[in-house]
């Protein structure tokens, strides 16, 4: 239970990273019902947001959230191995474009993650 923990704080400040200034857009918002990978944008558990800044996307395991960010971050995923558990966080900023099922990978932010789980593990 640490390491899916663990696993969801990186996920959390991987969602937040890159910001700047734009406009605000539409996202979905949602934790369990329809919000898995096979995403039902008219589930009970779906709902959207105005004035957001960023939709994220974000996957521990087979658990999939989607939400609103106030910080502004480019379109991109991020993909790590955090504790044992795969971590996936992705950003967009167009309008409910946090529906996607498929998402690119940026190298970058992923070395940086990888660095900063090994930094805890080993100081």
């Amino acid at each position: 239970m640490a390491k899916l923990f663990v696993a969801f704080a990186v996920l959390g400040m991987m969602l937040v990273i890159n910001t700047q200034s734009v406009a605000a857009i539409e996202c979905y918002v949602c934790t369990l019902t329809g919000c898995g990978d096979e995403f039902d944008a008219s589930a009970s558990g779906v709902t959207k947001t105005t004035g957001c800044a960023s939709c994220t996307k974000g996957k521990v395991q087979d658990v999939v959230t989607r939400g609103c960010s106030q910080l502004s971050a480019s379109d991109n995923c991020e993909k790590a191995d955090v504790a044992g558990q795969e971590v996936v966080s992705c950003t967009c900023t167009g309008e409910l474009c946090n529906s996607a099922t498929t998402m690119r990978i940026a190298l970058p932010f992923t070395v940086a993650v990888l660095l900063f789980h090994l930094i805890t593990k080993y100081f």
